[in-house]
């Protein structure tokens, strides 16, 4: 068990496809580096206001289906309101 923290923001706290990609594909591979069979990430990036959720959304799945990891990758997403 552990928790692998990644920030897809860069300057003026914005995220962007590129940081969100870099992200996951970085994440999996310290996940795997570990030994790690299972990860699960929330929408990395979607709460700065430069990307809308469903295109993090879409991106995080695009890059876990490329990644080089053969564990089980879940993506996490809360129902709008929840924890508000």
């Amino acid at each position: 068990r552990g928790i692998i923290h990644v920030a897809a923001l860069y300057l003026l706290w914005r995220s962007s496809e590129r940081s969100v990609r870099l992200c996951v594909a970085n994440a999996l591979a310290v996940a795997r580096e570990h030994g790690a069979d299972s990860l699960a990430f929330p929408l990395i990036g979607a709460g700065t206001r430069s990307l809308p959720s469903t295109r993090v959304e879409t991106i995080m799945v695009e890059a876990m289906k490329q990644a080089d990891f053969d564990g089980s990758a879940l993506l996490v997403r809360l129902p709008a309101g929840a924890g508000a």
